[in-house]
């Protein structure tokens, strides 16, 4: 396949994945609305070591395959709506302490796994039955996490035992 073709499959690919996570954070905005993070004390650098952590992780893998794609418009266009739609997920799982809310950690890890892995088997052209399998599952079980999340996204919406952690 030339090069040419495969910029068109990325294209695609990730508009369709940035119309994705927009619609998702627009779908838990009002929880967002709603919740109240409080950094105070000493967890508050083990916090600032997490945001820290994956911010590198998403630019660092970004970065390096930067040259590699050369469409660097779209997947930076395509990487704002990931992190704000990871963010999302890990910050409403971190201030709501209803059970159900660990179906959205875990459509934040399986996109995670999706969008890196995928990424770099784009990049390097890699032809491994299992990590396109492991892709694959992934997405799967998020989708179906982030499904079952909204299910009960009245209820836990509604639920007044929500926490304003104070980290």
């Amino acid at each position: 396949m030339d090069k040419s073709a495969i910029v068109f499959n990325i294209i695609w690919v990730i508009l369709v994945y940035s119309v994705c996570f927009i619609s998702g954070v627009v779908l838990l905005f009002p929880l967002l609305k709603k919740g109240k993070l409080r950094l105070i004390g000493v967890n508050r650098l083990f916090v600032i070591i997490i945001i820290v952590s994956s911010a590198y992780i998403i630019l660092s893998t970004y970065l390096t395959f930067f040259s590699e794609l050369n469409t660097s418009l779209f997947f930076a266009f395509g990487i704002l709506p990931f992190t704000a739609f990871l963010a999302s997920c890990f910050y409403i799982t971190s201030v709501y302490s209803h059970s159900k809310s660990i179906y959205l950690f875990l459509t934040g890890i399986g996109y995670s796994i999706t969008c890196i892995l995928g990424l770099i088997i784009l990049a390097l052209q890699v032809k491994n039955v299992m990590l396109l399998g492991l892709v694959n599952l992934s997405t799967t079980i998020a989708q179906f996490c982030f499904v079952f999340f909204m299910i009960d996204f009245d209820e836990i919406l509604n639920h007044k035992n929500f926490t304003a952690f104070e980290v």
